[in-house]
């Protein structure tokens, strides 16, 4: 009798065990409600702060506000990974704990899927005595029943939170590579410009006027007298015409365009050995069939939203071409057409330019050349 007293004992209080940790997996955490309000602080903050002026103050703050974000969510991550683990480790336990009380008892009660009352009547000695043990082994099995479900809900709980455990170390790499290349873009910045405003401001003005400059020459250029020219056939020569206010150096801004509308060059031109000049932006595909407008080329900035594009150099759109310098300073075509000559001016200095019309509402503009 006391023999069957305790191994309900054991499943009650098994029962009573394993019971917060379902608990727990249905309900939200707690524990990092603080951090979250911190996070959603400097997310606000960063909303004021890409609204302010463009100076380098500003975006020095806005970089830190983003790096500070981003320093807390790993923090809260980390957190997250390590409750989880230690809620995964106590709940292992308390499922190998489990198993092997019902594994004890799988082996006696289970095989039969009922209970001989005749079995226990003849063991037991008296009528009182076999209700009794009769009573308590129908409860025991009902336990073991239940017991048996709760394991397996656990089990698959277990599961769950170990496949939470396992997004939350992606969500942990892909955050601090996002830090990693925030850092990398702040010192950058620190470097181009020596921490200094007046350069920065200097830096600002040229490229919004450059943009603004070949925008409003393609729009408004009137190409006439074109010239018949094929493939390979030198068209111009690298310059740094628009210096100072539109130009900081000799390179070439290469851009096509279809229809008017700005196309990513590196649709365009094939793949061959590249300088990658451009930090703290990565490496690029070429995946046309044009070849180079110059050789041995040293890309200095990429098409799209580079990383000066996303500090709002260009009006918060697109860097619309690709910038690119070499010690070969002949520019050839890289596919036959009509070539224009023209320039532009830029805020009191010329931007000179050749265009190439390759029919079909197609051009590439070729702008700072000599």
């Amino acid at each position: 009798m006391n023999r069957l007293k305790n191994t309900l004992f054991i499943v009650t209080f098994s029962l009573g065990l394993i019971a917060p940790f379902i608990s727990w997996a249905q309900s939200p955490g707690e524990l990092l409600e603080q951090k979250e309000e911190e996070i959603n602080q400097l997310e606000a903050k960063l909303v004021q702060l890409k609204n302010q002026s463009k100076t380098l103050t500003s975006q020095i703050s806005f970089m830190d506000s983003q790096i500070q974000v981003t320093l807390l969510r790993i923090s809260q991550t980390e957190d997250q990974i390590n409750v989880l683990a230690g809620k995964i480790t106590r709940l292992q336990t308390s499922i190998d704990h489990l198993a092997k009380v019902l594994e004890n008892r799988v082996s006696k009660t289970y095989r039969q899927s009922h209970i001989d009352p005749l079995e226990i009547l003849f063991s037991s000695g008296s009528l009182p005595s076999f209700l009794t043990r009769f009573r308590y082994l129908k409860l025991i099995q009902s336990n073991d029943r239940k017991l048996l479900v709760q394991v397996t809900q656990t089990q698959i709980s277990f599961e769950d939170q170990k496949n939470q455990e396992e997004l939350l170390k992606k969500k942990l790499e892909q955050q601090k590579t996002l830090l990693a290349q925030q850092l990398k873009e702040k010192r950058h910045l620190l470097e181009v410009t020596k921490n200094d405003e007046k350069k920065y401001q200097s830096l600002l003005a040229i490229a919004v006027s450059e943009q603004n400059a070949i925008r409003s020459a393609i729009q408004s250029a009137k190409l006439e007298n074109g010239t018949p020219i094929n493939k390979g056939d030198t068209i111009a020569v690298i310059g740094n015409t628009g210096y100072p206010n539109c130009s900081s150096g000799d390179h070439l801004h290469f851009e096509i365009r279809k229809d008017g509308a700005v196309q990513n060059p590196a649709s365009y031109l094939k793949s061959t050995s590249i300088i990658w000049d451009n930090q703290p932006d990565g490496q690029f595909e070429f995946v046309g069939e044009w070849d180079f407008p110059i050789g041995n080329p040293r890309i200095t900035q990429g098409y799209g939203m580079t990383y000066w594009a996303r500090l709002g150099w260009y009006s918060g759109g697109p860097h619309t071409g690709i910038d690119m310098v070499s010690d070969n300073i002949s520019i050839r075509a890289p596919q036959s057409g009509t070539l224009y000559k023209g320039s532009a001016g830029c805020k009191g200095s010329l931007m000179n330019y050749v265009a190439i019309d390759h029919g079909g509402g197609l051009f590439s503009w070729y702008w700072h050349v000599r």
